[in-house]
């Protein structure tokens, strides 16, 4: 689903992304901790029904923001990444009340990184599992959904921009035919698509803009930035495990695999 406030752990996809993105006080200082830290409890939680499968409404070009707290449980580190895709568009100023040093506090997390916005690339998301029905919480004014936890062991560094990072999750993200994808291609081949587009490190990053994010982008040797219109839906699907990189303007790409 990514600059990077979480050194210990990987997140659209959203949403986004799902990648772990924060800048300044966005993000809360890891503190030391010996003991498991306690399940996240936000102000409010809510239920959510259990779905097979939960389709959404267009989504390319959609707002959201996220919430990743991370707790130490069990001698690993526990990310969960909330988001409020589905409930509302983050209204800026709900946005910008938030405070990460002190949710981290009330959650009794280790950090808590404030990733967003972002904007969705794909036209549509169908989720199952865990992916669709995750508890609804909510922090300051802003409700927003579990679409993920990750589990990695302590002491392991996330990558860093155009490094593969893997996030656990069941989704399957639609591209209409007739509509630009932007891709990363390495130089061994891999493609990778973009899930989202991000306004953490250029605020001003609009979807008008991404035609000539090739001339902006500092591309590692090899690796290419290409815009492909398919004739065909292009389906991307993760079955337990997506692979994700970054750019070094924070956005998010998914590998496509077979």
């Amino acid at each position: 689903m990514y600059k990077t406030g979480i050194k210990l752990v990987l997140l659209a996809l959203l949403l986004s992304t799902m990648t772990l993105s924060a800048c300044g006080d966005n993000t809360a200082t890891i503190s030391p901790a010996t003991t498991a830290a306690p399940t996240p409890i936000a102000t409010t939680t809510t239920a959510v029904a259990a779905n097979t499968a939960a389709a959404s409404k267009p989504l390319r070009n959609s707002r959201y923001c996220e919430v990743i707290p991370v707790f130490q449980e069990s001698g690993k580190l526990a990310q969960y990444v909330y988001n409020t895709q589905g409930l509302s568009d983050c209204p800026q100023d709900a946005w910008k009340a938030l405070n990460a040093t002190d949710l981290a506090k009330s959650l009794g997390a280790l950090q808590v990184t404030l990733n967003g916005p972002r904007y969705w690339m794909m036209d549509q998301v169908i989720a199952s599992g865990d992916s669709a029905a995750g508890e609804v919480k909510t922090f300051g004014d802003l409700k927003m959904q579990l679409r993920a936890k990750i589990e990695i062991p302590a002491g392991t560094t996330m990558a860093g921009p155009y490094s593969e990072n893997i996030i656990q999750r069941n989704t399957e993200y639609v591209f209409l035919s007739g509509k630009p994808t932007f891709q990363l291609v390495s130089p061994n081949g891999d493609t990778y698509v973009m899930q989202t587009y991000s306004q953490i490190i250029d605020p001003k990053l609009s979807i008008d803009d991404l035609a000539n994010l090739g001339t902006r982008l500092k591309l590692p040797t090899g690796w290419q930035f290409k815009i492909v219109t398919p004739d065909q839906d292009l389906h991307l699907v993760a079955k337990g495990a997506a692979y994700l990189i970054q750019d070094d303007l924070t956005n998010s790409y998914q590998k496509v695999t077979k």
